[in-house]
């Protein structure tokens, strides 16, 4: 981390600016094994097609903006460098997120296998963070997202985005979630993360 970090400054993206935040997210995603799942590319070394590339970005746009209009989306950096998608406890997608964050029309874009892997994925999400959390899971903060552009890697601007989010968490004395592969655990272990199970 460079000494350029304590100047950087964290924010929470309104609804406004969720596309903005969204295009950072797809860049960030582009060769991600869980990003390619949901497009159903089993390949993460080759680049995606324009096609698959237009769906990448189309689900990262539902995504920001559903966590715009009920959860949090921070953003560090000067063009969305980093970005964070945060539910806090009580986040609740009703059918107005879902209209308002167009997840009704990714819906029939993703196919059937599409359908079920991403918004399945949901579904698993919640019941480990559950599973995990026990009786704290309804007072529990959960980080879905979090992806720094890879030239901005190395700035501290995913630390800025997590210690906003953890503020927020901590000022409530609320316990934090997430789920992350085995090569981020040193990263989110620096903020207090402890790792369960062998995922």
């Amino acid at each position: 981390m460079s000494s350029e970090s304590h100047d950087i400054m964290a924010r929470a993206v309104p609804f406004t600016e969720a596309k903005n935040a969204a295009t950072s997210l797809a860049e960030c995603f582009a060769d991600d094994r869980v990003a390619r799942y949901y497009l159903q590319v089993s390949d993460c070394n080759r680049p995606l097609t324009p096609k698959e590339e237009k769906l990448n970005l189309r689900i990262y746009e539902c995504l920001t903006a559903a966590h715009c209009h009920d959860g949090l989306v921070v953003s560090a950096g000067p063009g969305y460098d980093s970005v964070g998608l945060w539910l806090p406890p009580g986040s609740d997608w009703t059918w107005k997120t879902y209209w308002r964050s167009r997840l009704w029309l990714l819906w029939l874009r993703l196919g059937r296998e599409g359908r079920a892997r991403f918004f399945g994925s949901w579904g698993t999400l919640e019941e480990s963070m559950t599973s995990t959390m026990g009786t704290r899971a309804s007072v529990t903060w959960v980080l879905t997202d979090l992806g720094t552009r890879k030239p901005s890697r190395g700035k501290g601007y995913a630390t800025k985005v997590m210690e906003y989010g953890l503020a927020l968490a901590d000022a409530q004395c609320q316990p934090t979630y997430l789920e992350c592969f085995d090569y981020n655990v040193p990263f989110y272990e620096k903020f207090g993360f402890r790792k369960r199970g062998d995922g």
